[in-house]
């Protein structure tokens, strides 16, 4: 249960942290928390500290003696150059958390009421570059299962980007 509660915390200290770039201004280095403060315009170091420490239990940035580096999982989902960069699934997802029929799913629920939001451009784009991640993710495992011997063409009818 505790794992489920506190889900919605650590997606927000990844969301913040990606948000200020923090996993692209340590990778391949160590940095110290004053130094990361100073190059990423955060103002508080103290706040930053328990970012930090959110962080490395969730084993995506490290400490040392000298500061904090990325995990290998961080440097491989969290850098815009890597291959596996997952930056535009956490957009969509920080999107998520601050739409206004999440917030008010109680109201909703309780009061029978249907809200009819229209994204804004930023979100769909979001959403698509999120779901365009997914499958350059997925993609090569989905193939691998189906049996594509003979088959020349295939139309994707999911809905999203049409990345397979």
């Amino acid at each position: 249960m505790e794992e489920i509660l506190s889900g919605e915390m650590r997606s927000r200290a990844l969301i913040l942290a990606h948000k200020f770039g923090l996993f692209r201004c340590i990778s391949g280095r160590v940095v110290s928390a004053e130094s990361m403060a100073q190059e990423l315009g955060i103002l508080n170091v103290v706040m930053l500290k328990k970012l930090l420490r959110v962080l490395e239990g969730l084993d995506l940035v490290q400490s040392t003696n000298d500061g904090y580096v990325n995990t290998p999982a961080a440097e491989r989902a969290l850098i815009p150059e890597s291959p596996t960069y997952i930056g535009a699934m956490i957009d969509f997802f920080a999107d998520q958390y601050v739409h206004k029929t999440t917030l008010r799913l109680y109201e909703i629920l309780k009061n029978n009421r249907v809200l009819v939001e229209r994204p804004t451009q930023v979100e769909w784009e979001n959403y698509l570059s999120g779901m365009a991640c997914v499958a350059r993710l997925s993609a090569s495992k989905i193939a691998e299962a189906l049996a594509l011997e003979g088959v020349n063409s295939l139309l994707d009818l999911g809905g999203g980007p049409g990345s397979y």
